[in-house]
C-alpha cells in the first residue's frame, strides 16, 4: 500500500548502515591525507583512493563514486600502473556511470577497460564480464545490433575460457538468455528463441 512506513527494524538498520558508511568515507579520508603528509608510498594511497571510491559505489552513492574513480584513474594514469589495473578501474568508472544514468559515457568507460585488458592479456572471464556490462547499456539505448554484438563476444568468451569456478555456469547461462532477449527485441525471433532454450538447458 502506497504510503506505509517501512518496518522499524529496515529503518534502523538502514540508520545504522548509513552510520557506519559514514563513519568508513571519515576514516578513508583522514588515511588519505595522513598518507599525503606523511609522503606514503604512490601505491598505497592508490589503495586508499581506490577502497574510498567503491564505498561510495557500494552504497548508492554513484555521484560521488563517479568522481572518486575518476581521481583514482588519473592518480593510476599518473603512476603508470599496470595496464591490467587501470582496465579493472575504468569497468568500475563504466559501473558507477551506468548506474547515474549516464549511459555513453559508461559505453566509453567499458570500451577503454576493454581495450587496456586486451592489451594486458586479461583472461576471458574478465573480459566477457565487461562485453557483458557495455552489451547492457548499449541495449538500454536501443543499439540492438551492437548490443548483440556484445552480448555474442561476451556469450565466446565465457565459453573458451573453460573456467572451472562456481559461477561459470552462471555467467554462461545469463549470457546465452540475454543475448536470446536481445535477438528477439531486434526482431530475429527464431534465433533468439533458440538461445533462450540453449540457456535453460545450461
Amino acid at each position: 500500500m502506497q504510503g506505509m512506513s517501512p518496518p522499524p527494524q529496515l529503518a534502523a538498520l538502514e540508520a545504522q548502515l548509513e552510520v557506519e558508511f559514514k563513519e568508513a568515507v571519515e576514516l578513508y579520508r583522514r588515511a588519505k591525507e595522513l598518507a599525503e603528509k606523511a609522503k606514503m608510498p604512490e601505491d598505497f594511497q592508490l589503495q586508499i583512493q581506490r577502497s574510498m571510491s567503491e564505498a561510495y559505489h557500494d552504497a548508492g552513492r554513484y555521484v560521488k563514486g563517479v568522481m572518486q574513480r575518476k581521481k583514482l584513474i588519473q592518480m593510476a594514469e599518473q603512476q603508470k600502473v599496470d595496464p591490467l589495473e587501470l582496465g579493472y578501474m575504468y569497468h568500475g568508472l563504466g559501473e558507477s556511470q551506468r548506474e547515474m544514468g549516464q549511459v555513453p559515457e559508461a559505453i566509453e568507460s567499458y570500451r577503454k577497460s576493454l581495450h587496456l585488458k586486451e592489451k594486458a592479456g586479461a583472461d576471458d572471464v574478465s573480459l566477457g564480464k565487461t562485453q557483458y556490462s557495455m552489451g547492457e547499456c548499449l541495449a538500454g539505448g536501443n543499439k540492438w545490433d551492437a548490443a548483440i554484438e556484445a552480448f555474442s563476444k561476451a556469450r565466446d568468451l565465457e565459453e573458451k575460457s573453460e573456467a572451472d569456478d562456481d559461477n561459470h555456469k552462471v555467467r554462461l547461462k545469463k549470457y546465452w538468455n540475454t543475448l536470446g532477449l536481445a535477438l528477439q527485441a531486434n526482431g530475429k525471433e527464431e534465433e533468439g528463441k533458440a538461445a533462450v532454450e540453449k540457456a535453460n538447458s545450461i
